[in-house]
């Protein structure tokens, strides 16, 4: 017998996707065996919070937790322990496929014929068959973005609409990674309608990453997945929407009354139905405020990844992000200093406050390391909508041994290339703060940039946004 002292517990996710040809999952190639992304429990995770957290790190996928689907395996380890791993099932919502080279080989999708054989050991070949009988037992076979009644959640005849009454007969085509596996069906509707169009197929993390190159060879752009962030001519936003229940609202109520005022915030996919929440809130006795965006984010209670203005500009007490994963909800901790809670709309519905002091840890680290630098690389995206040229100059301006580099996609091959001993990132503030582990040497926001100068003190710390 093995005491609960002696049991080790990891939480992960088997992510599976829908294509034309069938459902397929996602594999990572860990060392010589072949499984599925999982990690150890940090500190007062929650399941589901490290299962999206090691998806996030040794995949760079952001996914959609199915937590009605809940597996768990037991083995004893190399050093005589017993461990549990819980999985779930995911599905990606957006990120770029990348593997955590540290310790991730490869990664690729098999279907459930290719992937039986593929998975080396019989806990995670059990989890694999358990998930395929899940998927199957539950219908789960609609694409993914399509509501369960069967509402298309792109609207396609909405994009035909809009592109004729433009006049407009060629366009350029270009969904962010998550909702790339639409592109064949959007360009099959525009063909049909007499429409043709260029795909974009380089890698889109948001409006702020538009194919305006591959836009000036069709003369038109349809961005579907965001609303803009920059006024650019001859560009179609189409926001992606998904529907969530009022009732996953239930059982965060009861911890949420207890504040005086909270803010409520969400991305683009729910921001559509912000007021209802509210509504829904307020009934179940919590006083909810919806702030107001910023030109970045003009609907009401919106936040990305680089904004988080609507939650300040609410002014409460405590905030409530609802989405999946932590990284904007702790984004909105950092940026109003006030307890802060993420709500996951699938699944159970687990309310979850968030700690931005793992993050701060983790970015203090790379701090002190920067202070040991000679050099520092001022990262200048040509993006249009992370284009910071004042504050990648005047950051230059700080330190004799600082150079502005403009550059589009930010890589560890390229930072390694170009030598510097630590960079300062003025593109997509997510960057620095989530893919850290990416790169091989510290880089830093500009806030980051000024505590390693002495300029500003660590209790001065701000979470990097573009207004």
């Amino acid at each position: 017998m093995y005491s609960d002292t002696e049991r080790e517990k990891s939480c992960g996710a088997v992510i599976w996707r829908v294509t034309p040809w069938g459902h397929e999952y996602l594999l990572i190639q860990h060392r010589r065996h072949w499984s599925f992304p999982k990690g150890h429990v940090e500190g007062a995770e929650t399941e589901k919070a490290t299962a999206l957290r090691e998806v996030k790190e040794e995949t760079g996928l952001d996914v959609a937790l199915d937590g009605r689907f809940r597996k768990i395996v037991s083995y004893q380890t190399q050093k005589g322990n017993m461990k549990d791993v819980v999985f779930f099932i995911a599905t990606p919502i957006g990120g770029v496929e990348r593997p955590q080279l540290e310790e991730i080989n490869d990664l690729k999708w098999f279907t459930f014929r290719k992937a039986l054989p593929r998975v080396t050991f019989e806990t995670d070949n059990a989890v694999l068959c358990a998930a395929e009988k899940y998927i199957h037992a539950h219908n789960r076979k609609f694409i993914h973005g399509t509501s369960d009644e069967g509402k298309p959640m792109i609207p396609y005849s909405d994009i035909v609409d809009e592109l004729k009454k433009r006049g407009i007969q060629k366009t350029a085509v270009q969904l962010p990674e998550g909702l790339k596996r639409f592109t064949p069906e959007l360009c099959r509707v525009l063909k049909e309608n007499g429409i043709s169009c260029i795909i974009s197929g380089d890698p889109c993390w948001g409006a702020c990453d538009l194919s305006l190159d591959v836009a000036v060879d069709a003369g038109f752009l349809v961005h579907v997945g965001h609303t803009p962030v920059t006024k650019e001519e001859n560009v179609l936003y189409i926001p992606y929407r998904r529907d969530i229940s009022s009732a996953v609202l239930e059982k965060a109520a009861e911890t949420l009354k207890v504040f005086k005022s909270v803010s409520v915030t969400t991305t683009i996919q729910h921001s559509h139905q912000i007021e209802a929440i509210a509504e829904s809130l307020k009934a179940l006795g919590v006083h909810a405020v919806i702030g107001r965006g910023s030109p970045r984010t003009p609907e009401p209670g919106q936040v990305l990844g680089c904004t988080y203005a609507s939650a300040k500009n609410a002014g409460c007490d405590a905030n409530l992000f609802i989405g999946t994963g932590v990284f904007h909800a702790i984004g909105v901790s950092l940026a109003t200093k006030k307890p802060t809670y993420a709500l996951d709309p699938y699944g159970s519905g687990d309310l979850q406050e968030v700690s931005a002091d793992p993050f701060l840890r983790k970015r203090f680290v790379q701090i002190e390391k920067a202070k040991k630098a000679n050099s520092f690389g001022i990262l200048l995206s040509s993006k249009s909508g992370q284009a910071r040229r004042d504050l990648a100059e005047r950051l230059a301006g700080l330190h004799e041994n600082a150079a502005v580099i403009l550059i589009r996609e930010i890589s560890e091959m390229q930072l390694r290339n170009l030598g510097f001993d630590a960079y300062v990132n003025t593109a997509c503030p997510r960057l620095a703060l989530d893919d850290q582990s990416r790169f091989p040497c510290p880089l830093l926001s500009p806030a980051e940039f000024e505590i390693v100068l002495g300029i500003r003190s660590w209790d001065d710390y701000e979470i990097d946004e573009i207004i």
